[in-house]
């Protein structure tokens, strides 16, 4: 209760005569839209909430599945045989710069196979 406040809009007198501060009822929050689904195309293995996707693009209008998996948080193992160099060399201009804004790493397996993952997975080379 507040005897020399501002008036408002929601103030409101008490049975005292005095000035009540009334807070307006806050607006329910708006429920949260779930994120699209990444497509479901590649090998898909779970565990401890980390997901990998073996993918083998062929042309460049398969980059957009790649980012969206990278874009939901997964990990993903990337086989370039198959597709053209210059494709190829696009592919990964285009996803450097996706694994960059995510902060993914991404690490060279052999010369046409790439591993991109989160900055929260460690991805190590060990000699056996």
């Amino acid at each position: 209760m507040a005897f020399w406040s501002r008036r408002n809009e929601y103030d409101a007198y008490d049975s005292d005569g005095y000035y009540e501060e009334v807070q307006p009822t806050p607006a329910p929050a708006p429920e949260a839209t779930p994120a699209p689904a990444a497509p479901t195309t590649g090998l898909s293995l779970g565990g401890n909430n980390i997901e990998l996707k073996v993918v083998r693009p062929e042309s460049f209008e398969d980059v957009t599945t790649v980012a969206d998996y990278l874009l939901a948080g997964c990990t993903v193992f990337m086989n370039l045989e198959a597709t053209d160099k210059a494709v190829a060399r696009r592919l990964m201009d285009f996803l450097g710069g996706v694994a960059y804004v995510n902060r993914c790493q991404i690490k060279p397996v052999s010369n046409t196979t790439y591993i991109i993952s989160a900055s929260n997975v460690d991805v190590s080379d060990t000699q056996i």
